[in-house]
């Protein structure tokens, strides 16, 4: 099966995390202390956790490569450890000396809601332009390439490799927090942006910060938040995630609804990056984006089932049981993948 990408390059978070089970689902106060749960549960970052599904789905057929930072600590150790071990070139991950690693504290609500506070001034903030500078010097590569922006690392820093792969005609994926929106609208980074992949929340801020009022019509919202990114990149692809809702998928003026998958859920913390990494990998095996998307959507119902933010098990072979399991159909151009 030919491959429409020849490499992919990831710059993000990376590092680790605890999970709290909150008892009530009433949204957390501003001076509000409450007891929770600590569970078992492993929290990665979100470099780590596109990266890992990426490398997973793709079988080695294309080089993956990670940059960012990383404390000299045990977490450090430990996801690096953890990324080499799917094929992720992690060569150009340096080490912080005077910085900690990437931490994280999620929690979840009873209905499945949650969100998490992360160290703002850890490893993985410093990850800077020079990084990206030294990666494409010392680096050779030939053909198309992904480029891939991730959060967790500063925006300067992910508007800077856009800009590298908007110089080399690479095709650019972004994602941001509901917190950057002003940032990527003032230094105009939707333009350097071909696919941007976000959730509820932050077409939420993009529509606030464009002083749109919100609608309870789930499809208005999105139409309206793709029509609104248009004003700054004519070209630009649009995939909004629902949750349990579903997603939409906007390219080339085309519009999608893709179903959530009906199943019964542990975790859903991590699923939105699950979908991400799925989804490149799809494009990558030559995949149109829309039936990337709709098998992203099953590998993130797939992913919900496990505890931890990346669920170790979930291979191509696990993808194409739970496709029968669920009697999901797929495309002839799907079916090559799992030749």
């Amino acid at each position: 099966m030919g491959l429409s990408f020849d490499f992919v390059i990831g710059v993000g978070g990376i590092g680790k995390g605890i999970m709290f089970e909150l008892k009530d689902n009433h949204t957390m106060g501003r001076n509000e202390s409450r007891l929770a749960n600590l569970t078992d549960s492993q929290d990665f970052c979100k470099l780590h956790i596109i990266m890992h599904y990426v490398s997973m789905f793709t079988d080695d057929r294309i080089p993956v490569y990670a940059i960012g930072k990383i404390g000299d600590d045990e977490i450090g150790k430990e996801v690096l450890s953890l990324m080499k071990s799917v094929g992720i070139n992690t060569k150009n991950v340096f080490i912080e000396d005077k910085r900690k690693t990437l931490y994280s504290v999620c929690y979840q609500y009873p209905d499945e809601d949650g969100g998490n506070i992360t160290t703002q001034n850890s490893a993985s903030n410093f990850v800077l332009p020079t990084d990206i500078d030294i990666f494409f010097k010392n680096t050779s590569l030939t053909g198309k390439g992904i480029v891939l922006a991730a959060p967790e690392v500063q925006v300067s820093t992910r508007h800077y490799i856009l800009k590298w792969g908007r110089k080399r005609n690479y095709y650019n994926i972004a994602s941001l927090l509901s917190s950057e929106v002003k940032d990527f609208v003032k230094d105009n980074i939707f333009a350097e942006i071909d696919l941007l992949v976000i959730n509820r929340d932050e077409m939420e801020s993009i529509l606030k910060f464009s002083k749109n009022v919100i609608s309870n019509d789930n499809e208005e919202n999105v139409f309206l938040c793709y029509q609104l990114l248009k004003k700054y990149n004519k070209e630009i692809e649009l995939i909004v995630t629902l949750g349990e809702s579903g997603v939409y998928v906007f390219s080339k003026e085309e519009k999608k609804f893709i179903s959530a998958i009906n199943t019964k859920a542990i975790n859903t913390a991590g699923a939105g990056d699950c979908f991400l990494g799925s989804l490149i990998a799809y494009l990558i095996y030559n995949i149109s984006i829309f039936e990337a998307a709709k098998i992203a959507t099953v590998s993130a119902g797939y992913k919900v089932k496990s505890k931890n933010t990346i669920d170790f098990t979930l291979d191509k072979m696990r993808l194409l049981e739970f496709l029968k399991e669920k009697k999901i159909s797929y495309s002839k151009e799907m079916e090559k993948y799992f030749e």
